[in-house]
């Protein structure tokens, strides 16, 4: 499973001309926190989409959050949570980031052995979808003029 987020512009005049005069010094640095924070954003939906029995399969996606700033919500281990799935989980959690002059990216990943049956389901489950609903979820298009003013920290709303 991986977490993907990429942003289109249209070419018009104003924002070539816009662009032009920023590209070298802002786009990439606006560019990493709107991705950062669209990620956090995804994962945080991810986990509250996520069935919880053990934590495990919630627990490699939070420490993908974690490792992006974010903090998990209150009670993501559910009611009846087991230390060692918590800590397998959290094990078996992948982040991977990269950001370029043209390109930057998130990936988060779970390893955890059945996180594919919870996404997709079987022929006996059905699936809970918890990736796909959320990034349905942050489909809306996304505001990119604040990014390049605002810090990190004032984005928390815009997303």
């Amino acid at each position: 499973m991986g977490i993907s987020v990429s942003l289109e512009i249209v070419n018009e005049p104003t924002v070539r001309r816009w662009l032009g005069e920023i590209r070298g010094r802002e786009v990439p640095r606006a560019r990493r926190r709107l991705v950062r924070r669209v990620s956090r954003s995804a994962l945080l939906r991810t986990i509250e989409n996520n069935p919880v029995d053990t934590a495990r399969s919630r627990a490699s996606w939070v420490a993908a959050l974690e490792q992006l700033g974010g903090a998990a919500p209150a009670g993501w281990e559910g009611a009846h949570p087991e230390g060692a799935a918590i800590s397998e989980g959290r094990s078996r959690s992948g982040l991977v980031e990269s950001s370029e002059t043209e390109l930057t990216e998130v990936v988060a990943t779970s390893g955890v052995d059945y996180i594919n049956y919870l996404e997709f389901g079987t022929q006996r489950m059905s699936p809970f979808q918890m990736v796909v609903r959320s990034l349905q979820s942050l489909r809306p298009t996304v505001p990119l003029q604040p990014f390049f003013t605002a810090s990190e920290d004032e984005m928390g709303s815009m997303v």
